[in-house]
């Protein structure tokens, strides 16, 4: 009598367990790799990103300057996109505040690159795939958390867009942040790691995201290495209404 207890306590452990992890999986505020948010790719949100940071001059008011979150909506206030940008920093540590609209999910840039002729002049968009691809290669470590949800290295990689196709952008931002002749349409390719999450409920959030990139994984392991080539540390608190 004991032991056919005891295999029914484990049996509803084990139950309990996976429904747990079930329920967990299902309440994910970000959506997997293998969706397609808003019906679009993670290719077509990489691509959207890079469009709407190269809409706008490459001023002090530009968000990926923001020092404290008052220019986070630039770019944003009449678009149609279902999703709100939060923006990199170029680099470096940031705490921005900003209001986000209830109704849209997030588009985190956890790690992301962009390159075109614009820059890297008389290469062929091959070459120009290459540069990005060995950008984000390079990638050590990537950490994301939302709230009380929190997200790994291993969580993360399987976000990879890999180098887009081509796609076409203004340099209105540049050459302030990212080189090239000013004004100049031209086509890019861009690689890394972002993540679109489900609407936030209203009230507040934190979103904190790093990542760095080197040559050791040894030594570039967190955003206090001095060895990374590239590491970022950004905390965003949303208010969401």
């Amino acid at each position: 009598m004991l032991k056919v207890f005891a295999l029914l306590c484990g049996l509803f452990t084990l139950i309990l367990l996976s429904s747990q992890t079930l329920v967990y999986a299902s309440d994910s505020i970000i959506f997997s790799a293998s969706e397609r948010p808003y019906n679009h790719s993670y290719a077509d949100y990489a691509k959207q990103f890079w469009q709407w940071q190269f809409s706008m001059p490459g001023n002090e008011e530009h968000p990926i300057k923001d020092s404290t979150g008052e220019n986070c909506v630039n770019g944003q206030v009449s678009n149609s996109s279902p999703v709100f940008y939060l923006s990199g920093g170029g680099g470096g540590t940031f705490n921005r505040t900003c209001e986000v609209p209830k109704d849209k999910g997030l588009l985190i840039p956890i790690m992301t690159v962009v390159a075109s002729p614009n820059e890297y002049q008389g290469y062929t968009f091959d070459q120009i795939q290459g540069v990005v691809r060995a950008d984000q290669d390079s990638v050590q470590y990537l950490n994301l958390r939302i709230d009380n949800q929190t997200y790994g290295t291993d969580d993360l990689s399987p976000y990879r867009t890999n180098p887009t196709s081509a796609f076409a952008v203004n340099y209105l931002c540049c050459p302030t942040l990212f080189g090239g002749e000013e004004g100049l349409t031209t086509l890019a390719s861009a690689d890394g790691y972002y993540i679109v999450t489900k609407p936030l409920s209203p009230g507040k959030h934190i979103v904190h995201f790093d990542s760095g990139l080197g040559d050791s994984p040894i030594t570039c392991k967190d955003p206090a290495s001095t060895s990374c080539a590239f590491a970022q540390d950004i905390t965003y608190t949303l208010n969401v209404s």
